[in-house]
Order: C-alpha cells, then structure tokens, then sequence
C-alpha cells in the first residue's frame, strides 16, 4: 500500500495501539486475549515506545525506517523522540486546529539532516506531518524540534507548579 518495493517488514508487539482493559472504548468489545489485558496511560506507552525506540537505535543504526502504527502510539513517538512536555503534548491534542493533531492517514517525518544546510546530525532534530487525504491538515514545512532545557532556577520553578502529595516531616 505504501509503494516501497523490496522492502522487509518486522513487526513489534510494542507498536500495538494503546490497552484500554477488558473493554475496548470503541468497539465495546470484550477483549479475551490476557496477554494485552490492561488499563495503560499514555505514561506506559511512552516507557514501551521508549524501549522500541531503543531497538531501533541498536538495530537500524544508519538505515531509513518507516514505523506504521495508530494515532496514540504516534503521540508517544513525538513525546519520546522529541522529549515534548506533557502540557505541549495536551495543547496540540485539544488543538482546534487540524494541522496540530494526528488525524487518519497522517505521516510524521523525521530526519537527521538540516533541511536548511544538508549537514546530518547524530539526532532526529528535524520533523514535518503530512496529512495525504486532507492536504490542508498538512505541516509540510520542516520544522526544527527544540527540546526544552532548564536552569536551576527554571526547573524549581516547573516543578512547584504542581501541588505536594505527600508532606513529610524529618
């Protein structure tokens, strides 16, 4: 269906779309299989797409690859490969425009060379989404990924926005 001639195609268990328990939300159906009997968070899929991605570090090291998966898998692969922060990751999803979703069909593409200089850099640095049965939900401009760094500071302070648990006392 792709159009990609004498390629070799592996799957992987951990690409399978997210585990939603004994009911599936869509179909409603009753899921009997118990080796994918679970409730998973997008926190869960993200520690199995980590290891997938690990995989294929060790193992396609210096190939082109092309990943076929569903929408929140796809999610967990841009939080992972481009270390989005979680309120990021929320604003695209519930983003009114389409262009910032994961809509069916769509494509992300990442690359390691500088669309700008052609220079290749060790990581994936560089990423656009291409939607092909609705163009116009395309971002088909290159854009550079930009994974966040902190100071001190700036760290202490992301990390008391969020309220305490649990106080202890020593």
């Amino acid at each position: 269906e792709l159009g990609l001639p004498n390629t070799r195609w592996h799957t992987d268990f951990l690409l399978r779309e997210r585990e939603y328990g004994e009911i599936d939300p869509v179909s409603g159906a009753y899921i009997k299989d118990s080796f994918y009997k679970t409730n998973e968070s997008m926190a869960e899929i993200c520690m199995r797409i980590d290891h997938f991605i690990q995989k294929l570090r060790h193992k396609c090291k210096g190939k082109r690859v092309v990943v076929v998966s569903h929408g929140e898998v796809m999610w967990t692969l841009r939080l992972q490969l481009e270390q989005m922060p979680q309120e990021r990751w929320e604003e695209l999803k519930l983003s009114p425009d389409p262009r910032d979703r994961i809509n069916n069909g769509q494509i992300l593409h990442y690359s390691r060379r500088d669309p700008k200089t052609g220079n290749t850099d060790d990581h994936l640095n560089w990423m656009r989404s291409i939607c092909p049965n609705k163009p116009e939900w395309s971002r088909p401009e290159w854009m550079e990924i930009v994974r966040p760094t902190f100071t001190d500071k700036e760290l202490l302070a992301d990390v008391e926005r969020y309220p305490r648990i649990c106080e202890f006392e020593y």
